[in-house]
């Protein structure tokens, strides 16, 4: 049985998770909508896609770099946000902070060629 710290620590983590991937996509996100930078709304094979779905739509012919970097970050989400059964960890959260300041730098020093 865990102890209330722990689940006070697994909480934090989760948050971290989650918040890792949320502010590396609105900030690819935002950038694409003040740039009025057209992403298409439906993938090659006509489905349409959900927001996140489009940026890593979008980013997979930009920076496929960046693009497994927002994956990962995605997928953590995902794991802290929707499966509880899943313990999350101080190191998925530290990965997720890693791999956001990586996103992050990839997308200042590349966003000026997507105008």
């Amino acid at each position: 049985s865990l102890s209330l710290i722990e689940c006070n620590r697994e909480t934090i983590y989760r948050v971290i998770c989650s918040r890792a991937y949320y502010g590396i996509f609105k900030l690819i996100e935002d950038f694409c909508k003040e740039n009025t930078i057209a992403i298409p709304n439906k993938d090659d094979s006509g489905s349409k896609l959900t927001s996140h779905k489009k940026i890593k739509h979008y980013l997979n012919a930009r920076n496929t770099r960046l693009k497994r970097l927002i994956s990962r970050l995605y997928t953590a989400r995902i794991s802290a946000d929707y499966r509880r059964n899943t313990r999350i960890t101080y190191i998925l959260a530290e990965q997720s902070i890693n791999n956001a300041k990586q996103a992050k730098n990839l997308f200042d020093r590349d966003k000026e060629n997507w105008i």
